[in-house]
């Protein structure tokens, strides 16, 4: 496919996901490959040769497609962990995957079982419905409406934000996947988002050209009722100079 692609990301097991323009979520897996060895769709596309003109010891395997976005896909991200995947998109579409132990494959760093690739290679789709397939979509997050740009986790992947062209960025729950606060202010498209390594804030980047530091509520504090969430506290980087009485 001649698309683009947009977002990449590695878990701690040398899995890669990719995706983009295509509407497809693809897994790969980078190994270690002996000297002289093809690709593993057996050729030397997409391989380097190293100084000298050996070949390297890194290969890249394709593992399988993960379609269920309508639209392009925007941005992928791996849990902590790297057993979950979010993907997010145009039209405000979230997804979340999880991989599923002892499902059929060939076997990955860490001895689990990884996805089958498709006989046609990246180019066509592995149904991620399969029987034989490693991941499986196991929700969608619904509250954004319009494109999502970026998405981050927390550092323990109890919770992410996602940020769009709505002016907004959405806290969510990861495990029941649903809606925990609105953080709000901005004037113009949410570009990217970050938690900081402590959990303790959430930067949101906007085309207004201003950042804001939310402080996430504590997770042993009571829950606000779903329908009226409380909006975190906000820290803008450029604060409104106190009135003057002349």
């Amino acid at each position: 496919d001649k698309k683009p692609v947009f977002s990449v990301d590695f878990n701690k097991e040398g899995e890669l996901v990719t995706c983009g323009a295509d509407k497809e979520v693809r897994l790969w897996r980078i190994m270690e490959k002996a000297k002289g060895t093809q690709g593993s769709q057996g050729n030397e596309k997409g391989t380097t040769t190293a100084p000298g003109g050996a070949e390297p010891e890194v290969g890249v395997e394709y593992l399988c497609n993960l379609s269920a976005h309508s639209k392009g896909v925007n941005v992928v991200r791996f849990s902590p962990d790297g057993n979950t995947i979010v993907s997010a998109g145009d039209s405000g579409e979230v997804v979340v995957w999880r991989k599923r132990p002892g499902a059929g494959g060939s076997l990955g760093r860490d001895g689990t079982k990884a996805a089958t690739p498709s006989k046609g290679g990246p180019d066509q789709a592995a149904d991620p419905w399969a029987q034989d397939s490693a991941w499986k979509a196991v929700g969608t997050l619904r509250g954004q409406t319009d494109d999502v740009q970026d998405l981050a986790w927390s550092p323990d992947g109890s919770a992410l934000v996602t940020g769009s062209v709505e002016n907004v960025a959405i806290m969510w729950d990861a495990t029941r996947h649903k809606h925990l606060a609105r953080l709000d202010g901005h004037h113009h498209y949410v570009q990217g988002v970050a938690w900081d390594p402590k959990g303790e804030f959430v930067v949101t980047q906007s085309a207004d050209r201003s950042c804001r530091v939310y402080a996430p509520k504590p997770q042993n504090a009571p829950r606000m009722p779903q329908n009226a969430p409380e909006r975190p506290k906000t820290h803008q980087n450029a604060p409104e100079r106190p009135r003057t009485h002349q």
